[in-house]
């Protein structure tokens, strides 16, 4: 996982993407992840960890403790 974002970090940086969609493709990676979970349960809690737009994302980053 980790060699996957150094990957699209590297890629996007050569493109010029912006920190928002970094995010999305980060969001859209995890919500594949939870897909491939056979329990629906676990699958649905993981999709529902998953599901913070970029907004409130940046917001929390930024709050700070």
């Amino acid at each position: 996982m980790t060699r996957m974002w150094m990957i699209v970090a590297v890629a996007c940086a050569l493109a010029g993407c912006s920190s928002q969609q970094v995010y999305a493709t980060g969001q859209a990676y995890q919500r594949n992840q939870c897909r491939k979970l056979p329990d629906a349960g676990e699958r649905e809690q993981c999709l529902e960890r998953n599901d913070m737009g970029y907004e409130d994302y940046r917001r929390q980053t930024q709050s700070g403790p």
